[in-house]
């Protein structure tokens, strides 16, 4: 790549895309113009961030698919929105402060075990955390991400749910593919929408009577048995239970905005459970049965007033 790299590379709304470029360093080969405001350097092979002292108007930085370890060289670049690291080599989360403006950041698939020093940082406008696929074992160090809607945790090592305290604005909870045996300490999030907590070690549904507002609700590849434990959570539009063990809709309570459930993979036998199922369900418009044992026989899509998706 040349050195004429510059201005006649960037649109009219000031981005700039490198991705996939083999360039091995920030500007080494080529000119970022300072009025930039987006910029994708996606798959550099990139170890460190360097030379964009100037661009003072950057709003998006993506560095996704590198080999940096370390945040550094971005201190002035208070303008940023969006700062991206996704699969890199970082450790730890360091030298966020200046960033009056971060609403989205994501460090997934990165080797961070410690969180609990975000809240060292000053990151009072971020609404997304994205910290899939690391190495962490606590929740910690949130109670300063006021505006934050959006957490990711999933795929990491926690084994439980806490320290979720004054977060105002939390909608969004992803702890998939982690360690957690018990549903606790969410009552106090009374704005949460949706929660996922996919392939864990749950075996029991409780503790969700303070999630007034809950829409959606993922438990599926779990050890639940019954149904018991759910309250009646009169927002609840998607329930996925599928790959647990649950045989009986009996301790179903009634769900009336439900829209869709996922129930596949489980021990359910008797269609008479269907009849349940319709009863305290009345907007059901999809729901997912295969892999249970009363799927195999033939007829069993014409048994439900709900036909089953496939």
């Amino acid at each position: 790549m040349s050195d004429r790299v510059g201005m006649e590379e960037e649109d009219e709304e000031g981005v700039i895309d490198l991705s996939h470029e083999p360039n091995g360093a920030v500007a080494s080969n080529y000119v970022i113009p300072a009025t930039v405001k987006v910029l994708d350097l996606t798959n550099n092979r990139l170890t460190k961030i360097e030379n964009l002292e100037h661009c003072v108007h950057l709003q998006v930085l993506i560095l996704r698919q590198n080999k940096i370890d370390k945040i550094q060289g971005i201190d002035n670049l208070e303008n940023l929105v969006e700062l991206d690291f996704y699969d890199n080599k970082l450790k730890r989360i360091e030298n966020l402060s200046g960033f009056p403006k971060l609403t989205r950041l994501d460090l997934s698939f990165n080797h961070i075990s410690d969180i609990s020093n975000l809240k060292e940082q000053p990151l009072e406008s971020l609404k997304e955390l994205y910290l899939i696929h690391n190495h962490i074992r606590q929740i910690a160090g949130l109670e300063t991400l006021k505006s934050l809607e959006l957490l990711e945790l999933g795929d990491n090592k926690i084994r439980k749910i806490e320290n979720l305290y004054n977060l105002p604005s939390l909608h969004s909870l992803w702890l998939g593919r982690n360690k957690i045996s018990k549903i606790e300490n969410l009552s106090n999030i009374s704005t949460l929408r949706c929660l996922s907590l996919q392939s864990n070690r749950i075996e029991r549904i409780e503790n969700l009577e303070g999630l007034m507002l809950l829409e959606e609700l993922y438990l599926s590849f779990n050890k639940l048995e019954s149904l018991e434990g759910l309250p009646s959570l009169e927002h609840l539009r998607v329930l996925d239970l599928g790959n647990n063990k649950i045989r009986s809709f009996e301790a179903l309570v009634p769900l009336r905005e439900l829209r869709e459930l996922w129930i596949n993979d489980n021990e359910i036998v008797d269609f008479s459970q269907l009849d349940i199922l319709a009863e305290r369900t009345p907007k059901l418009e999809t729901i997912y049965l295969e892999g249970n044992p009363l799927s195999q026989d033939t007829e069993y899509r014409t048994k439900f007033p709900v036909p089953p998706s496939t």
